[in-house]
């Protein structure tokens, strides 16, 4: 009888686990045959020169430095027929100096719009052809009464490319309160913010005068002036190009640099905050971009010394070596602001990458529209993911591409179009105060939010509020 019991009993156990919800990620994808390593501390170059001495091996086809200053950062090319995860785990117990392995995963624009990267994709776009910089005069008029995430008026929220906006009623004043936190706000200090995504259109008429420019270095003579390790990047540098002119050739990094630091004229968009210097970071195309990509772009961004970067992408898988790159720019006391994600999951359940990272200076943000509620599309997390900012129906800059339809603005929807908002305002407290530590921006960005039963489960605080952030108003 009591051996029946303890039966019942395992099996009961075994049944009740199973049905316990279990903490999954994104599904990682990942460039196959490629893997990024990190060496030990000091074994760089013997590293390298095992491997040519030896002619490389029979797993191992290829070897690169990346060059970056976080450590001995390396991209592996093996036999394309070996299984990826056994190849990673031979990698590891064949050297020895190898501390970490990792697939070089795939990461993705947090844009909803797939007709936009289709049209782009059919057309040649975004695949180096950097096609942007067209800075002919837009002759278009002044577009604020649009921008219904800077003053929602309740029926102001533009067409996307479809041209639907019905779907959701406004609710007048959701939105961050631009207007009021620019009457209070002083622009005490100029604060960068790197852009790192498709480019940016550094041309654009209005961007031109917010993008940050290297004056030490001398454009297009072939040398690094600076002495930085990056020839030519007077612009910024591309990553997925691997050459020192960041031109967007999608539209997605100029649309996110619009929302953040759109010049405030009398045309086109404004941005969160009028003035700032907008750094034109690349690693993603139409078809995204990948882990050596990424760690390279925030490697360039913390040697250049930025106070935000602003990320609208995500995917991959977990990565302690990205992980690691984040963390050092948190040590710069760099914040890093990240899109939670367009598919529909609980990050708190299903971690989406680089958002839910676990470091200080992670700002992971959820989208609303200009109902005052969170999107369909937008991933969510009571625990995991910080605030809410408008990403719905955002008119932002985009590149001018002669080909399409596509114009110097255009609406579009995601995670990706909430992200600029909190890092513009984030840009409005820096400026406006200084630098500050960045748990502490952190931590008033989210109790200076806007609180309420439509946020209370989806997100750790409420949504932004640029002028509560200003004045440090909290309930």
């Amino acid at each position: 009888m009591l051996k029946s019991k303890l039966i019942f009993l395992v099996v009961l156990t075994i049944i009740s686990s199973s049905l316990v919800a279990k903490p999954m990620t994104q599904e990682a994808k990942a460039i196959k045959g490629e893997f990024i390593i990190k060496v030990k501390d000091g074994f760089g170059d013997s590293f390298l020169d095992k491997l040519h001495a030896n002619g490389f091996d029979s797993l191992i086809k290829d070897a690169k430095d990346l060059n970056v200053s976080l450590g001995n950062f390396f991209k592996i090319t093996v036999d394309r027929n070996a299984n990826g995860f056994a190849a990673g785990m031979d990698l590891k117990a064949m050297y020895p100096e190898i501390e970490v392995v990792e697939p070089n995963y795939i990461y993705e624009m947090q844009l909803i719009d797939n007709d936009v990267m289709d049209k782009v994709l059919s057309l040649g776009l975004g695949k180096g052809k950097k096609k942007g910089g067209n800075n002919e005069d837009p002759k278009v008029k002044n577009m604020f009464g649009d921008l219904w995430g800077l003053e929602n008026t309740g029926d102001n929220e533009p067409a996307d490319s479809r041209g639907n906006n019905t779907s959701v009623s406004g609710v007048e004043g959701a939105d961050i309160a631009a207007k009021k936190a620019w009457k209070v706000y002083k622009n005490n200090h100029m604060i960068k913010i790197a852009v790192i995504d498709t480019g940016v259109d550094y041309k654009h008429p209005d961007l031109a005068a917010n993008i940050m420019v290297n004056e030490d270095e001398i454009p297009n003579n072939g040398k690094d002036d600076d002495g930085n390790g990056y020839v030519d990047d007077f612009y910024g540098y591309d990553f997925l190009n691997n050459d020192a002119d960041p031109m967007d050739d999608h539209g997605h990094g100029t649309h996110c640099s619009g929302t953040i630091a759109g010049v405030h004229n009398k045309f086109g968009v404004a941005g969160v905050i009028a003035k700032a210097k907008i750094l034109p970071v690349k690693f993603l195309g139409v078809r995204g971009g990948s882990l050596e990509g990424a760690i390279k772009s925030i490697d360039y961004a913390t040697v250049r010394e930025v106070d935000i970067m602003s990320n609208s992408w995500g995917g991959g898988g977990r990565s302690q070596l990205l992980e690691d790159a984040i963390s050092r720019a948190a040590d710069k006391g760099i914040l890093f602001v990240a899109a939670a994600g367009n598919h529909r999951a609980n990050n708190d359940l299903r971690p989406s990458y680089p958002a839910s990272y676990p470091v200080r200076n992670v700002i992971s943000v959820a989208a609303h529209n200009y109902g005052d509620k969170i999107t369909s599309f937008s991933c969510y997390g009571k625990k995991s993911v910080h605030i809410a900012a408008p990403g719905r129906n955002i008119l932002s800059t985009t590149v001018k591409v002669k080909t399409t339809e596509f114009k110097h603005y255009n609406v579009w929807s995601g995670t990706s179009m909430a992200t600029p908002h909190v890092s513009g305002a984030l840009a409005l407290l820096l400026s406006h105060e200084g630098r500050m530590d960045v748990e502490e921006a952190k931590h008033r960005l989210m109790e200076t939010s806007v609180k309420g039963e439509n946020y209370s489960e989806k997100v750790a605080s409420g949504r932004l509020n640029a002028y509560r952030l200003l004045e440090n108003i909290r309930d």
